[in-house]
Order: structure tokens, then sequence, then C-alpha cells
């Protein structure tokens, strides 16, 4: 398992290549593995076991393999527009309903911080939250993260109303994440810990 943050403990051999390091804005890893990984136009793929993650849709796609069952009904619902999900009305009326929470991460949150280096947002669905530090934090690279492709389609749509862009759109998994440890200088997270099933190991990291 990466640890998230400072503060907390296939491929077509003709195609172009480029080694993914430390140096890049886009430090990522495999979440299978943790092997380095070459960058290609269409995603990545791990020198060490092979896995191929795409970029779909401008969306970089880390999920792993043998998600627990409860990780896979919210996705099935984030899939499925009569779920009844708030975030499948129309995306100024779900912004809306995320209003108090939206509200109390300007006034309680960010404001209390002057952030810089790397933001991540885990569980993000629509990812209000990168948006709001991307837009008081502009020098802070910021990566919304969701599970669910879908929720991140919605987060797009979201991103053109706010006139708001984070650096990266991923899907992942909080247990299988794929950066390095101690990458992460500010991780923020909202209605997420009750979807991580090793709990305390995700906290010890």
């Amino acid at each position: 398992m990466c640890q998230l943050s400072k503060d907390c403990e296939g491929v077509s051999s003709d195609s172009p290549r480029k080694v993914i390091t430390m140096s890049d804005a886009s430090s990522f890893i495999c979440p299978e593995c943790h092997g380095q990984l070459l960058q290609q136009a269409s995603g990545y793929v791990c020198v060490a076991c092979n896995r191929v993650y795409p970029i779909r849709s401008g969306i970089h796609l880390f999920t792993p393999h043998g998600l627990v069952s409860h990780t896979m009904e919210d996705i099935r619902a984030w899939d499925d527009p009569d779920s009844g999900r708030a975030e499948h009305l129309e995306p100024w009326r779900a912004l809306l309903t995320k209003e108090p929470l939206i509200r109390d991460f300007e006034e309680n949150v960010l404001s209390q911080f002057s952030l810089t280096g790397q933001f991540l947002e885990v569980g993000g669905g629509m990812c209000w939250a990168s948006y709001l530090a991307k837009n008081r934090f502009p020098d802070c690279v910021v990566y919304a993260s969701d599970v669910a492709y879908s929720a991140l389609l919605r987060a797009e749509q979201l991103s053109g109303l706010m006139k708001l862009q984070p650096d990266f759109h991923l899907t992942l998994d909080v247990q299988s994440c794929p950066f390095p440890d101690d990458f992460f200088d500010f991780v923020f997270g909202s209605a997420t810990l009750h979807q991580i099933p090793d709990l305390e190991g995700f906290v010890r990291g």
C-alpha cells in the first residue's frame, strides 16, 4: 500500500515511450506491483508486470484488479443513472446538494492552509474539492480521483461548469494507489473512510 502523505505515516514496441520519474508532475507507479511505468500517448505500461493502464477521455485509469464487493457496488451505482445518486442530477443541481460541504471545506479547511506541492482528493466523486483547491492554490499540482470512471466523467462536466481544472483526473483505489510513498503534501477525502476495508492498515501506512 502507498503511504499517501508526507504528513501520514502488451504495448507495441514501436510506440513512443517515456520513463516516468519523480521529476515528472505525474510520477505514477504500478498500483499492482509498484513497478516503474513507461508512458505512451494512450496510457502507461508497467515494465515489471506488463499491466497496461490506459488514458481515456483525459482520465488516467489506475483501478487495480480484485476490488472488494462494496467498492464494485459503488462503481455500479455511478454507472447507473437511475441509482438515485444526487450526482446524477444536472451538474449545477448536483453541486447545490453539496453546498454545506463545500462551504465547510472553504471556510474551515482551505482557509487554514497555504498549500504547495502535491494535492490529492480521494473518493472525490465529482471532485469539487479539487477544483476549489486548484482555484485557491493554482501553483499546487492537484490530482482529482475516484474509484469509478463514471464519477470522473461527471467530474469533468462539473469542471466545465465551474471553469476550473485540476491537473489530473484519475481512477484509483486508496489501498493500492499509483504513487510512491511520501509523494503528497495534502490528502483530502469526504465520506471516504467507511469504504476502506482495512482502515487500521490504511492509517498505519
